[in-house]
């Protein structure tokens, strides 16, 4: 049997796609956009390149009108220029996209021809219906303070463009995450926004970003006395059109399953790496593996590997509009946003979001399997093999980010590679300087792995897949049956410890119900693995590791109990 995992390990390169990373954050890649679709077409033509003969391409409206999926498409948004100054009581340049393209906030609209000159307004954070309230916006620009509430700016941007403002000025700094991705320890991002109210260009009106400094230097001058700039904005929002790209290695004896890899061509200004990692990657992945299936260091799986291009969130949308017939035969989804940060430079741990309870999955369990037995980078004292990851790398909850989400409401078991937190997230400040080759190969090993591993899955690998779950279950409800131990011992030492205790205790116990209800549910999708012809010896070794699961969970339920009443005694 092939070592899959050291096939691959040698075979993908970090270096070759940091190479494709260069390249795509030439392109400025809003949805529509030019430079979404040179993009694309990029990609596209090194996979036909590498022998991808009959790539699936498929156009579709992103025009303000079109509704896939219940979901009005947006309109499509191209920026070309923004330069914002100060021009009383000083003069000054505040921002110019020439140096920070991540200023102009998508769906803005361009000023008229010799550009806008009017006084700016202070909002404060315009988190309230108060902070609008007598201040007169009409044809003027307001100023929006940044907040580290997360959800503030769609709501304060609505507000200010309701209120007749022209145009925003803000030094808003999307999901801060202290202690390092904070405003003032980032001061010099200049932060992409989203003007999410003007997505079907109801307002003629424009929003642009500034750092740190220069939005202090605003709030201060504001209040000494009127504040005014001039803007000269050039972007345009039009009918335009997505493109899906979809390569496909097609399995050898259950072509109708799949597997599915997934990143965004769209998103990140220039030279914004945000996106272009995951992208990059991507066609690495798809690339490596189909020579190494060509050429027959790797068997050609029993199900379909496929990798889809989209643009985010729109162009999911879209395939699943058409592929609707395809969803419940499908294992897996695994999206890749920001999968390659460098994590000195940015902060940023690669993380693995887990697909979401909801959806009853093997999934979770088993990629935590995968990212523990891969290959790392890196020897210890005393061994002659590669066993440490310099790269840190860590499952999180579930967060519904990107793409992920799309496919996990329809109920598509879907995880997310991502970089988080990055100081850099959406700025000017992540470029390609600021991808690490290690951490792109780190995560595309591990998923490659995992993807090949379920596509070729039959009756005895779904078995061992079935043990790392149970594994995996069996750990977390001895590691939470500890830790209730734990807690509920510091509590009972003090004053008013006893009821403490019992909340613990009774805490614990249904959290433990409810380990045993969803990974006894993710044993069951195992033997979604063996093909149409149901497998006894499979499902009975199911319901013994289902049994087995209860028994722990009744026995550490028991012991809590037992640790609370004795604890009770000696008080």
């Amino acid at each position: 049997m092939a070592d899959v995992a050291a096939i691959l390990q040698r075979s993908l390169s970090g270096e070759r796609a940091h190479t494709l990373v260069k390249d795509i954050t030439a392109f400025y890649r809003s949805p529509g956009s030019a430079g979404y679709h040179a993009a694309t077409t990029l990609v596209a033509n090194i996979l036909r390149e590498s022998g991808y003969a009959d790539l699936e391409e498929t156009r579709y409206p992103i025009d303000g009108e079109t509704v896939i999926n219940g979901r009005t498409m947006p309109m499509s948004w191209e920026p070309y220029g923004a330069r914002v100054s100060l021009i009383a009581p000083t003069q000054a340049e505040l921002v110019n996209f020439e140096h920070a393209a991540s200023c102009l906030a998508w769906w803005s609209q361009p000023t008229r021809p010799g550009g806008l000159t009017a006084e700016v307004v202070d909002v404060g954070t315009g988190e309230s219906a108060a902070d609008f309230e007598g201040k007169e916006l009409a044809g003027k620009i307001a100023f929006i303070r940044n907040t580290n509430r997360q959800e503030a700016w769609a709501y304060a941007s609505q507000q200010a463009l309701n209120h007749g403002a022209r145009g925003i000025l803000t030094d808003y700094f999307l999901f801060p995450a202290p202690p390092d991705r904070t405003r003032e320890r980032v001061p010099e991002a200049v932060q992409l926004l989203r003007l999410g109210a003007n997505n079907m260009g109801k307002y003629d009106a424009w929003a642009c970003s500034v750092d740190y400094p220069t939005g202090q230097r605003l709030q201060e001058l504001m209040s000494l006395g009127q504040v005014v700039v001039h803007a000269d904005i050039r972007c345009r929002m039009f009918k335009g059109e997505g493109n899906n790209v979809l390569a496909t290695i097609r399995g050898r004896d259950m072509p109708e399953e799949s597997v599915l890899f997934l990143a965004h061509t769209s998103t990140g200004s220039r030279p914004g790496a945000n996106c272009a990692a995951g992208v990059a990657l991507l066609v690495e992945i798809a690339c490596v593996l189909r020579k190494l299936i060509e050429d027959g260091e790797l068997a050609r799986p029993r199900r379909t590997i496929k990798f889809l291009f989209v643009s985010e969130g729109l162009g999911s949308q879209a395939y699943i509009s058409t592929h609707r017939d395809e969803l419940p035969n499908t294992k897996a989804s695994i999206c890749f946003c920001s999968a390659g940060n460098d994590q000195q430079k940015t902060k940023a741990t690669l993380i693995l979001s887990r697909n979401p309870d909801s959806i009853p999955s093997f999934l979770n369990h088993y990629l935590q399997g995968v990212m523990d037995r891969v290959p790392k980078d890196k020897y210890w004292a005393g061994k002659h093999q590669l066993d440490i990851s310099s790269v840190a790398f860590d499952q999180v909850p579930y967060t519904p980010w990107s793409d992920n989400s799309t496919w996990a409401a329809y109920g598509v078991p879907s995880v997310l590679v991502m970089s988080w937190p990055d100081i850099y997230f959406h700025s000017q400040l992540l470029t390609a300087d600021t991808i690490d080759p290690k951490v792109m190969l780190r995560a595309g090993v591990t998923t490659a792995v995992a993807a090949y591993e379920i596509a070729d899955a039959g009756v005895q690998e779904a078995e061992v897949i079935g043990a790392e779950v149970l594994a995996q279950s069996q750990f977390r409800i001895q590691a939470t049956v500890n830790d209730a131990k734990r807690r509920i011992l510091s509590a009972m030492q003090e004053p008013g410890g006893r009821e403490e205790a019992r909340k613990i205790a009774e805490r614990m116990q249904r959290e433990l119900r409810y380990y045993v209800q969803r990974d006894s549910q993710a044993l069951d999708t195992t033997s979604g693995l063996t093909g149409s012809a149901q497998d006894g010896a499979l499902e009975a070794k199911v319901r013994v590791s289902k049994d087995d699961l209860q028994k722990l969970a009744d026995e550490g339920i028991a012991s809590i109990k037992d640790l609370v009443a004795s604890s009770l005694e000696k008080r």
